[in-house]
Formats: structure tokens, C-alpha cells, sequence
């Protein structure tokens, strides 16, 4: 039998937690425990009490530390768990300071099962996933750009560069360009090479702050 992935949820509304509980839960996936109060998560991690692959994260906790401080922590002590924000908040600034740290995924509450579901795949799969209403809120306003710097990407990178900003990974990106995969993948590699980015969210807010998705 193939084992399942174990997920873990944090956040301090029970119900909230509940939910999710009731959608992940399938022949894929288990969920291992819902905490409401960070300090249980650690103690349990600490005293290795729970596995966990995957920890749905709540940015906006009622506690002494916020869901960014966490992530960072998990980041630094426990770097094999794969951490998924899930958060009502929209606020431009807070989700450009989230992406700075190691996520898998970023996901507002209000997601529909079938999202919730393919985004989770794509964490599994070690794709970043980051909801498309998060795109189109880091999208927005960007025409008033702090930078008027020369664009300094190819005509087909910068097409590369849109339709990774709008979610695609590499299969799709080849397919809606009509060409290889790793036509796709030589793009990406220049394109990171050209920004100084070494990954998604790096190049996302390079791009933002350069004015190079329109």
C-alpha cells in the first residue's frame, strides 16, 4: 500500500481547521493532526510526535509570534517539512515578505476544493504553488513600478516569464508556446541567471520591482 502524505494544519480557528480536515482527507492524503496553538506543534515536532510532509499554515495567528516568525523557524529547524500558507489576508506587502522565506505554497482560504486539491499536488510534486487570486493581487498596479530599469530579457523569455508568473509549469508553458519542455527549461535557467534569482519567489519579486510583468 502505498504510504499516504501526512499533513498537518495550523491554524487558531477550529472550525477553519475542520474543514480542511473534512476536504484532504482521501486515499492520498492524511491528516496527522490540526493544531490551534504553535508551541504544540513544535513540542510535538521537537519530540518527534507527528510526522509531517506538509504543514497548512494560517499567517494570521492570535499569539505571541506570527505565521511568518513560524515559518521561518520550521525553515531553519525542521527544513524537510514542506510549509503551504493559507490565510485570508490580501495585502500586497505581507504576501511579497511571505514569499522572501521557503514556501511550497501559498493559498487563500476561500479556495475551491478543486484548487485546494491540484495545488496540493503540485507541492507534492515539488512545484511551488501559489493561487492564481495571489497573482493577479501581486499583478496589480505594478504598471507604477519604483524602477524604469532597461528590460533586459529576450522577446520569448519575457513570454516564459508571464505564463510563469501566471502559475504554468514547464509542460503546460511548452505547450501553450509551442515548444519543448526543455526549450522551457533552458529559458527558465537564463532568465534566473539574467534576474540573479535562484528561485520562484525570488524571480516573482524581481520581476515586480522590475517592471517586467505588464
Amino acid at each position: 500500500m502505498k504510504t499516504k502524505t501526512q499533513i498537518a494544519i495550523l491554524d487558531d480557528h477550529y472550525l477553519i481547521g475542520e474543514a480542511l480536515k473534512s476536504i484532504l482527507e482521501n486515499d492520498k492524503y492524511q491528516i496527522s493532526k490540526v493544531y490551534q496553538d504553535y508551541k504544540d506543534l513544535f513540542n510535538d515536532l521537537e519530540n518527534d510526535l507527528c510526522k509531517i510532509d506538509i504543514l497548512f499554515l494560517d499567517i494570521n495567528l492570535n499569539s505571541d509570534i506570527d505565521g511568518t516568525e513560524i515559518c521561518k523557524i520550521i525553515n531553519n529547524k525542521f527544513p524537510e517539512i514542506k510549509i503551504n500558507i493559507i490565510t485570508s489576508f490580501n495585502q500586497k506587502s505581507l504576501i511579497i515578505e511571505i514569499l522572501q522565506n521557503k514556501i511550497s505554497g501559498f493559498m487563500i482560504k476561500n479556495i475551491n476544493k478543486k484548487d485546494l486539491l491540484e495545488g496540493l499536488d503540485k507541492i507534492v510534486a515539488g512545484e511551488l504553488y501559489i493561487h492564481s487570486d495571489i497573482y493577479k493581487l501581486l499583478q496589480s498596479d505594478n504598471n507604477k513600478s519604483r524602477h524604469n530599469e532597461k528590460p533586459i530579457l529576450t522577446k520569448r523569455e519575457k513570454e516564459v516569464l508571464v505564463e510563469i508568473f501566471n502559475g504554468l509549469t514547464t509542460v503546460e508553458i511548452a505547450n501553450k508556446l509551442f515548444i519543448s519542455k526543455y526549450t522551457v527549461e533552458s529559458h527558465r535557467a537564463n532568465i534566473h541567471s539574467k534576474t540573479g534569482t535562484n528561485n520562484l519567489a525570488g524571480l516573482i519579486k524581481f520581476a515586480l520591482d522590475n517592471n517586467l510583468i505588464l
